[in-house]
C-alpha cells in the first residue's frame, strides 16, 4: 500500500465515520459522489480479502449499494465479507437474502459485543408508552430480547422489514432502528478496520 492511499482512506473513513449514525435502514441514494470516486480509487487495498472487505464496507457506508454488493460478493467466502453482504441486503430490502448471509457469517467475533451495547442503549427505553408496539407483538418480542442482550441481525432485519409498514411513518421508531443499526455498523467497521490495520 502506498502512502497517498494511507492518507485516503483514512481522510474517507473520518467522513463516513461523521454520519454513521444517519445511515437510512434503506437508502434510496448515494449520499456522497465525490467518495464513491475516492473509495474506488484505493486500487491497494483490492489485493486480498480485508481490503476487499473494507472498500464494501466504504461503499455500504456512503449507500452505495450496488458496489459495496460487487465488492461483499467477491468476499462471501469471509464471516465478515457475508456480514457486509447481509447488511447491503437488508439496505436494499431483499430480506430472505439479507438473513441467509447473516447465516454464512455468524457466530462473528463481534456478535457478543453488539449485543451488550444494543441491550446497553435500550436500557432505558420503555416500550410500554410505545403502542405501536404495545399492538404489535412480534415487534414488542424481538425489541425484549434485545433489550435483554440477545441481539441478532436477522431479529433486526425483521424489524427494518415491519417498518417498511404502518409504523415507519413514526419518526422514534426509524430513529430507535437507526440507531440499533449504527451500533452494528460501527462495532463492524472497526473490526473491518482493524484486520485492515487502518
Amino acid at each position: 500500500m502506498n502512502i497517498n492511499d494511507k492518507v485516503s482512506v483514512e481522510t474517507i473513513i473520518a467522513q463516513l465515520v461523521e454520519r454513521q449514525y444517519h445511515v437510512p435502514l434503506t437508502p434510496s441514494t448515494i449520499w456522497s459522489n465525490t467518495l464513491q470516486q475516492q473509495i474506488e480509487q484505493l486500487h491497494s487495498y483490492r489485493h486480498d480479502t480485508a481490503g476487499l472487505t473494507l472498500i464494501a464496507a466504504l461503499h455500504l457506508l456512503n449507500d452505495d449499494l450496488d458496489l459495496s454488493h460487487s465488492y461483499a460478493q467477491q468476499i462471501e467466502h469471509d464471516r465478515t465479507g457475508a456480514y457486509w453482504h447481509g447488511i447491503m441486503h437488508r439496505m436494499e430490502g431483499d430480506y430472505p437474502n439479507a438473513k441467509y448471509w447473516f447465516r454464512q457469517a455468524m457466530p462473528h467475533p463481534i456478535s457478543d459485543k453488539v449485543a451488550r451495547l444494543v441491550a446497553q442503549s435500550l436500557l432505558h427505553t420503555d416500550f410500554a408508552e410505545w403502542t405501536f408496539i404495545e399492538d404489535n407483538s412480534q415487534v414488542k418480542q424481538i425489541l425484549l430480547q434485545f433489550k435483554a442482550g440477545h441481539f441478532s441481525s436477522a431479529l433486526l432485519t425483521d424489524l427494518v422489514q415491519q417498518s417498511s409498514n404502518a409504523i415507519a411513518s413514526v419518526p422514534k421508531w426509524t430513529l430507535l432502528l437507526q440507531q440499533i443499526q449504527a451500533i452494528e455498523l460501527e462495532q463492524l467497521f472497526l473490526h473491518t478496520k482493524l484486520a485492515v490495520h487502518v
